[in-house]
This record gives C-alpha cells, structure tokens and sequence, in this order.
C-alpha cells in the first residue's frame, strides 16, 4: 500500500462510513506513525489529499448582559477588575493575566494584546468605566512595588539560575526583612517567645537611620511610643510613602492609636 491506497481508505471513512473528524484524524495519525517509525516508508500526504471529515460548527455558549453583570458583581478587588476587562475588552484569559502596564494606553483608550491567538498581536478597546479602576488599582500596585523597594526587594525573573539558586539558597544575615515578618507572624499566632527572638535578631540588622523598619519593628514589639518617635522621623522624609503607611501589616498594632493620624495625616 502507498499514498493512493491510504488517501482511498481515509476518504472511505469519512464518506462511506461517516466517522467524525477526530476519528478520521486518529486513523490517519496512526498510518503515518506505522509508516514512518515502523516500516521506516514515510508517507507524503498533504492536507490536500482525499476527503477530510468536517468538524460540526457549535455555536459557543454565551451569557446574556444581565446575567454578564450579575456575575462581575458577586467579585471583588482585583478579580473583579479582571472580570471587567475579560468582558469589555474581549481579553482572553491569558490575554488578561499577562496584561503589562506599557501595553495599556489610557490617552487612545485602548490595549495591545501581545502574543495572541496565532502568535499575532491586536488592539483591542478600553471601555471608558475601565479607566479610573485600572489606575486606581496601578497606583495600588505601584505604591507597594515602592515599598518592596525601599524594603530591599524588587527582584526579576532568572530562570536560567534557578538550579544554581537553589543550591546556594540561606537566609541572608543581613537581610531583617525576613526575621521582620517572623516576629509578626509568631505574634498573630500569640507565640510571643518566638516572636521575641526574632525580633532581637531584626533589632540587630535594622540600620540606626532606618526609621521606617524601626516602626515595623517597635510596633510588632508592642513598644507604641518608640515606634511613634521613629514615624515621625520617616515621615520627615520625603522619600517616605504615606500611602502605603497606612496599609503596611505590620503598622496594625498602632494604627488605630490617635498619634498615627496625626503623623502620618
């Protein structure tokens, strides 16, 4: 048997016996594997040759507007912001999820998606009600990416190291951030010995100038007035992100204290 004899009997599937496309596509992914790794007689077979089996047309199934709507509004945060955009810009979830912020033009309103369906990039629109949400949520974003900064982070992806990461990975022993959260962490779990110990060890890797890790750190410690004195001193800077203040776990313990308004304002 050669070309002409598998093009008849494929064309026999799909018009004598009548099988669906995956059948026919099965029958023929099994003929060439026979010919190509087992009789070592690779076929020359093009999309071209014999009758294919057509795969019926569906068409997909589609939520009303109302019913759109109902279901954005038992979201919230970010995922509701993802919801929004998958609906009024007709993102594709991995369209959504690998959104970069240089690729959405608020002054045109509208988004590059990259790397979409047939490796092709498109331009899609920004609904008007989008606006305001999406850069209330980048100045979120950016305001802790601020903080990650100022707190020794801001790393980037190296996938080629892992494997050499991974071999060499410590804790670094200058790094408090690390010991900063353990002792917030012993402390919610009323651990108050662990929570001690590793706040000495934070205490004795936070620079003196440091003032804002200072807060973090007499705040977890339970010592209000000491962690006062530093906020005021890190709220002199200007480099200080007021923002982010008054959100930052780790302020929880003396953010309800009158004083904290009065600093941070």
């Amino acid at each position: 048997m050669g070309e002409p004899e598998v093009i008849a009997w494929l064309t026999h599937l799909a018009k004598e016996r009548d099988v669906a496309a995956s059948i026919q596509n099965q029958a023929l992914s099994a003929v060439l594997f026979l010919y190509r790794h087992v009789l070592q007689r690779p076929l020359d077979l093009t999309i071209e040759d014999g009758v294919w089996a057509q795969k019926p047309a569906r068409l997909p199934t589609v939520l009303t507007r109302d019913e759109a709507l109902r279901v954005i509004a038992c979201l919230h945060s970010e995922f509701a912001l993802m919801a929004k955009l998958l609906y009024g810009c007709g993102l594709r979830l991995n369209e959504c999820v690998g959104l970069r912020v240089q690729d959405i033009d608020f002054q045109r309103r509208q988004i590059i998606v990259r790397d979409a369906k047939g490796d092709q990039d498109r331009v899609t629109m920004l609904p008007a009600a989008l606006v305001a949400p999406l850069q209330e949520h980048l100045t979120r974003v950016q305001a802790v990416h601020r903080r990650d900064l100022q707190r020794g982070f801001g790393f980037v992806d190296l996938p080629e190291a892992l494997a050499l990461a991974g071999q060499r990975l410590k804790l670094d022993p200058e790094n408090f951030n690390v010991l900063l959260a353990l002792a917030s962490m012993h402390r919610h779990l009323g651990d108050a010995a662990a929570s001690a110990r590793f706040a000495a060890q934070a205490r004795a890797r936070i620079p003196p100038d440091d003032h804002y890790n200072l807060v973090c750190l007499e705040s977890v410690c339970g010592d209000a007035d000491a962690a006062f004195d530093h906020l005021r001193l890190a709220a002199a800077d200007p480099a200080c992100d007021r923002d982010w203040a008054r959100q930052d776990p780790d302020f929880e313990w003396i953010r309800e204290d009158a004083r904290f308004e009065e600093i941070v304002g």
